[in-house]
């Protein structure tokens, strides 16, 4: 069980490594599909992304050798996540790829795995498969163009997974907000939740105390001074300490990954 924890703390990440085992020949298949994963987790704005030379530095000097299994047990990316100061380190793997010129077609599909350092093990994996969007010409941007997609669809994948979200039942019982969550187990007193309202950010709760199945919140901070916690208004909260809801935006749907438009 991974706690949640400080709200003001953005995500260091590091992609490891990218891991071709699609059995295809496509030159530098694994470094195109790591460069479409660094450009993609940057561009969410939700992490902050660490060049390859550190990664390469870090790696070389716990003396590992890539490939590396997400494994916990032997302590070598836990080793490289506290060298480089990573909250999470990426582990992917291309699984296949097709493509098909004349149709203008191609298809990644891929699994990735992230290594939590307060978690000391895998905090969430997904896999995805993505079809090209921009129907290019020629073999290598019909697949590069997937790749992105691929990239794409892993950042949101799990960023999702990453937040626990929830929903206020009964605002300002006896000065507390009654909040259940999805995975309460993930919680302790203290944590910081984020409470939306069609995708605005409104208020932030600290937990009081918890039940097997809700939390007792107060309210710490009015984020728009004329709106109060409401029954059935959304909760978010994010594992290890990771990120914060729209990180830099008021105005920011993280569940959608895109701006909301103004209410009128």
């Amino acid at each position: 069980q991974v706690p949640a924890g400080a709200p003001e703390h953005v995500p260091t990440l590091a992609v490891l490594q990218v891991v071709n085992q699609s059995g295809s020949s496509i030159q530098n298949l694994g470094s195109r599909a790591a460069a479409a994963l660094n450009e993609r987790f940057a561009g969410s704005k939700r992490y902050i992304v660490l060049g390859q030379d550190a990664v390469d530095k870090a790696t070389a000097e716990v003396g590992a050798r890539l490939p590396l299994r997400a494994e916990a047990k032997d302590g070598v990316l836990l080793q490289i996540a506290q060298k480089l100061n990573a909250d999470f380190l990426v582990l992917a793997a291309v699984d296949s790829v097709e493509c098909d010129v004349a149709q203008k077609m191609a298809v990644v599909r891929s699994t990735i795995q992230m290594f939590g350092r307060a978690a000391e093990g895998v905090a969430c994996e997904a896999e995805v498969t993505a079809v090209n969007v921009d129907r290019a010409n020629g073999e290598a941007l019909l697949i590069d163009d997937a790749l992105e997609q691929n990239a794409l669809q892993c950042v949101r994948d799990v960023t999702q997974q990453l937040s626990l979200r929830g929903r206020i039942l009964a605002p300002d019982q006896s000065g507390l907000t009654r909040v259940v969550l999805d995975q309460p187990d993930y919680v302790r007193e203290g944590t910081i939740l984020t409470v939306l309202r069609n995708g605005l950010r409104i208020a932030l709760l600290k937990i009081n105390h918890t039940t097997s199945l809700e939390c007792w919140c107060e309210v710490v901070d009015r984020l728009r001074p004329d709106v109060m916690p409401r029954t059935d208004d959304d909760v978010i909260v994010y594992r290890d300490a990771t990120m914060v809801p729209g990180t830099g935006r008021a105005d920011y749907d993280p569940g959608k990954g895109v701006p909301v438009p103004p209410k009128h």
